[in-house]
């Protein structure tokens, strides 16, 4: 014990006498083990951590699909109580829906998020209530989201026995779940059963696919792939009993809940490792060339009776004891940096809530920090071992050569792992390139958006909703600064309005029919949304309640129902059967917009108009007032909520954004990810250039007096400059040829978050290699440059 605190207190001397690189070293350790642990914290609470239900792995979630499997649809209602009736798989099958409700409020009308779900909604995801109850069947109950109920009534306990008003409805507050409890969505605020809404919702419609999604309990002993083939069975009964090909597709509920984040996260995770590998080669480098100036100090040791172990412990000790120092600074960052981390990830990732610095990182670090202090030791000690073997022969040209080797083989090292960092980088900056690039398919610039839910108990005729939007447009376009308005029951990239079956008057189902976003829009939507019509005309006055039935379509559609031909004046089949077939004339054609996310698999459209009696009438009392403005945004807002408290003032508007903030919501992962990786590539390209710089300046520190001699012997400082650089940027071409041989694997773990983007990227290959040669370039100047103007007769002098 006590020559271990011995060789600590000669470690700290040592480390006094040469702070540079010291200094260096504990930050380029702190900055390697606080970016890891950071990531890992965040991936280990996002994508790895089991979900906080009972026995998460035997959940199941389970979606329809069509009869090709290429579209997956919500679950029909029809469709989900015969699911519970036939199944022999599961213990028990919940729905779940979210949907958005009016509260009556002491301070106004108030819009709240909830979930719809069946009674055994709770008891399926084994989750309990913290304060009270859970949902009992046939009542008018309500469970409250912890956050939610503290919010409204200052504490969980306080809730219980409220009674709140959704959509003028009473529902007495039952419970109150776990801070923690997520089920799909972080934004909902409370649970009520679905059953109080059966009037309100397509019961009976095995053709509608209202956004329900279903959550189901494997029986004890019942695998996933025995789940499916119970499923297929049942599905396809139904399409025998029904003509209704839409069978059911099952996964593991980890994989919907965390699946959407995991190749961005485990992307950027792998991104970390390099970087972390670089720290470790870079710090090896830095000790390597300490190393190689305390030759003499080792061999005065060992003639004062030093054993070769004793010398190996010691520089063991120095490495352990630069590694803590690192490890106790990153982990000190990587409690902030999990912070910031959280801040730059989109507001809708999974469980984000979750993710903070706990024990379990602090034990990470602890791990990765004593794993850094063996490896990165491991070159000192290996140039300790070979010092010994060496001198001990007497060979002084071979030790010499046994440094430059590893010194150079760790350059190749660094520079290869920066290269792969800098391509998978510049991938994915591509990748948001891209995306900024795609054209939403309207106009950002002077809108904005703001829902309104009409309650059902006062607009349960569908005629009563689209009176109350006329009412609203026409107050709208009495005010000087709105230049248009419209109403939409679907807004892009934000809700997607109805999906429907749609085939052409006549066609098949099972060969013709596609699904479709249907929209119900009034007259002015196209011109204030900025969508361009391609032909025919837009929705306009002459579609009335007594006019023929008529629907705009876009070209996404056209392609696919009529090929090669123009859809204009024919008719198609929207939502109905063979028997009673929903028909509309298609009377123009639109640009396709992105109704579903950037990259998602897009679906076709279909527009309807909002002054013909709809056929789907529950879907009009979800609208967006569209509004298209001159002045600033505050005047904007303020006179849509004008509109609404003149017409109504019980009716609450919610979810008002800005055109540029959808778009903006819709592109943030892909930003997240461009900045994170940027940051860690252009600190993987510093590391390696100060790893390149402390190995030739090493290496002409070394050289100092061979150097002298040459130019004593009349070598001009052009040609010692040229030597020297000449060897640093041959390493450096070796690393990236290794590197740029290394990324051909790199699209295949990168391909699923990339967007018209490959791992041959010309324009990012040559960008990778011209970032490296310039950064080498400046790290192998500035040795060669001091090699250059060495003075012969002081170095000869002093040696």
């Amino acid at each position: 014990m006590e020559g271990l605190l011995l060789d600590i207190r000669h470690a700290m001397r040592l480390f006094a006498r040469r702070p540079a690189v010291s200094i260096l070293v504990v930050a380029t350790l702190a900055f390697g083990i606080g970016t890891a642990t950071t990531m890992f914290t965040v991936l280990a609470d996002v994508v790895l951590r089991p979900l906080d239900f009972r026995a998460p792995d035997e959940l199941v979630f389970v979606t329809e699909s069509n009869a090709d499997g290429s579209q997956i649809y919500s679950v029909s209602i029809p469709n989900f109580r015969d699911w519970r009736e036939r199944n022999r798989s599961f213990e028990s099958l919940s729905a779940f829906r979210a949907q958005s409700f009016n509260l009556r409020s002491d301070s106004g009308p108030l819009r709240a998020r909830g979930g719809m779900v069946s009674d055994d909604f709770f008891d399926t995801l084994g989750v309990a209530p913290a304060v009270g109850s859970g949902l009992p069947g046939g009542e008018d109950a309500i469970v409250l989201a912890s956050a939610f109920a503290t919010e409204r009534f200052g504490s969980a306990e306080r809730a219980i026995g409220h009674t709140l008003y959704l959509n003028d409805r009473p529902f007495a507050v039952a419970g109150v779940m776990p801070k923690a409890f997520e089920f799909l969505t972080r934004t909902i605020d409370f649970w009520i059963p679905m059953q109080s809404f059966r009037d309100e919702l397509p019961w009976d419609e095995r053709g509608d696919h209202p956004a329900l999604w279903v959550v189901g309990r494997l029986l004890p002993g019942v695998s996933l792939a025995q789940a499916k083939d119970d499923m297929a069975r049942i599905s396809q009964e139904i399409d025998r009993e029904h003509d209704h090909p839409h069978p059911a597709v099952l996964s593991p509920l980890h994989e919907r809940s965390v699946g959407r984040a995991r190749p961005a996260l485990v992307a950027l995770g792998g991104s970390v490792l390099l970087l972390l590998l670089i720290a470790w080669v870079n710090v090896a480098n830095l000790l390597l060339v300490q190393a190689s100036g305390r030759t003499r100090e080792m061999a005065t040791r060992a003639a004062l009776g030093a054993s070769g172990v004793r010398l190996l412990r010691q520089l063991g000790v120095e490495s352990l004891v630069l590694s803590v120092l690192g490890g106790v600074l990153g982990a000190l960052g990587a409690s902030w940096g999990v912070d910031l981390v959280r801040a730059l990830m989109p507001t809708n990732t999974p469980r984000i809530d979750a993710i903070s610095f706990g024990a379990e990182d602090l034990v990470f670090a602890l791990a990765v920090c004593l794993l850094s202090g063996l490896l990165f030791g491991l070159a000192p000690l290996f140039d300790a071992r070979q010092t010994r073997l060496q001198r001990s022969s007497g060979s002084s040209r071979a030790l010499v050569s046994s440094r430059r080797r590893l010194a150079q083989a760790l350059v190749v090292s660094e520079v290869s792992l920066s290269v792969i960092l800098l391509l998978a980088t510049g991938l994915l900056v591509k990748t948001f390139l891209r995306i900024f690039d795609i054209a939403p398919g309207f106009r950002t610039e002077g809108r904005l958006a703001a829902r309104v839910t009409l309650p059902a108990s006062d607009f349960a005729e569908p005629s009563r909703a689209a009176g109350f939007y006329r009412d609203v447009l026409a107050e709208l376009r009495a005010n000087p600064g709105l230049e248009s308005v419209a109403v939409s029951t679907g807004l892009p990239l934000v809700s997607t309005g109805v999906e429907a079956g749609v085939l052409p008057s006549g066609g098949d189902p099972e060969e013709d029919e596609i699904l479709a976003s249907i929209q119900i829009v009034s007259a002015g939507y196209f011109p204030t949304m900025g969508i361009r019509l391609l032909r025919g005309r837009i929705l306009d006055a002459r579609d009335t309640d007594s006019s023929p039935r008529v629907a705009v379509v876009d070209e996404m559609l056209e392609r696919a129902l009529f090929p090669g031909r123009s859809a204009l004046g024919e008719r198609i089949s929207i939502g109905g059967t063979v028997e009673e077939p929903r028909l509309a004339e298609i009377v123009g054609i639109v640009e396709h917009v992105l109704n579903y996310q950037l990259t998602s698999p897009q679906y076709p459209e279909v527009y309807l108009p909002l002054e013909q009696p709809p056929e789907f009438g529950a879907g009009i009392r979800e609208g967006n007032l569209i509004v298209r403005y001159t002045g600033s945004e505050a005047a904007a807002v303020a006179a849509v909520g004008e509109a609404i408290q003149r017409i109504n003032p019980a009716q609450p508007i919610y979810g008002i954004m800005t055109f540029p903030e959808i778009v903006g919501l819709a592109r943030g992962p892909f930003r997240t990810n461009g900045i994170l990786s940027a940051a860690f590539a252009l600190s993987a390209l510093s590391l390696s250039g100060i790893g390149l710089y402390g190995v030739l300046a090493g290496v002409v520190s070394r050289r100092s007096r061979e150097i002298g001699l040459r130019m004593a012997l009349g070598a001009t400082p052009g040609r010692i400059l040229g030597s020297v650089f000449h060897e640093g940027m041959l390493l450096v071409a070796i690393g990236a040829a290794v590197g740029l041989s290394s990324s051909l694997v790199l699209g295949r773990f990168l391909s699923s978050i990339l967007y018209q983007a490959s791992s041959f990227d010309v324009d990012v290959i040559a960008s990778t290699v011209g970032m490296v040669i310039l950064v080498s370039a400046v790290a192998c100047g500035l040795p060669a440059r001091r090699a250059s103007s060495t003075e012969p007769v002081r170095v000869l002098a002093d040696d």
